[in-house]
């Protein structure tokens, strides 16, 4: 019996899939990469991981950057602007229905250019004028975490 696997990452030629059982790694070639996924043959049901040969070139990694203000109740606090970093591939009217979903209709999702490639393994941090806070200060983008 043949089964179609995908599994979330693809976008470069460079991913394979790695069948783990006991003390054995069988690698497998993708039948088929797309923007998205990587999707393999399999014949019944094992465990299977996605995998990324140690020296295969970097590549950028597509995302968005949503923004959502969300004003204060409290005149004494300052209102909060939410910065979403997520994979490219994340619907974004999904993002927005959960976060209305969860904090009421108190947000406005601030519609800009969203799309970003980053570099795996290198940081990124928001800038302001040094009177407001950012939290958390840095963020490591992982080529684990890839977002497509």
């Amino acid at each position: 019996m043949l089964f179609y696997f995908s599994f979330p990452g693809g976008g470069c030629d460079f991913l394979s899939v790695a069948h783990v059982t006991d003390d054995i790694i069988e690698f497998i070639p993708p039948h088929k990469i797309t923007e998205t996924h990587v999707i393999i043959n399999i014949y019944g049901f094992c465990d299977y991981g996605l995998i990324k040969d140690k020296d295969a070139p970097v590549f950028p990694i597509k995302a968005q950057v949503l923004l959502f203000y969300h004003p204060s109740d409290d005149p004494e606090l300052e209102p909060v602007l939410h910065v979403l970093l997520l994979p490219r591939n994340v619907v974004q009217m999904k993002v927005q229905e959960e976060r209305a979903r969860r904090n009421g209709m108190r947000e406005t999702f601030i519609e800009t250019t969203s799309d970003c490639e980053l570099t795996p393994d290198q940081i990124y941090s928001l800038s302001t004028d040094g009177y407001h806070k950012v939290t958390p200060k840095v963020v490591m983008v992982n080529s684990s975490t890839s977002t497509e």
